[in-house]
């Protein structure tokens, strides 16, 4: 996970920012999908992910590895709680 994080914290300030996280989903949609896809809907998908999930408060727009990790281990518990299958 603290690779993952590592590659997603473009800044290299080690903090996770509402703006890596846009961009890079922005990317692998195009990446997947091609330019024609809705990238105001996406940009808007992505902020209300990290505002709900990922944030802490209303104000916070960038969060420490701690805080990433245990969001991803959320949701690797969501997709499946066996924690040996994961």
């Amino acid at each position: 996970l603290h690779q993952l994080f590592v590659l997603q914290d473009l800044g290299r300030n080690g903090l996770l920012e509402e703006r890596e996280l846009v961009l890079l989903n922005r990317k692998i949609a195009i990446a997947h999908y091609g330019e024609d896809i809705n990238k105001e809907e996406l940009t808007m998908k992505y902020q209300e992910l990290f505002r709900t999930r990922l944030a802490e408060s209303d104000e916070q727009r960038a969060v420490p590895y701690a805080r990433f990790r245990c969001y991803m281990l959320d949701v690797l518990d969501e997709l499946d709680s066996d924690r040996d299958a994961q």
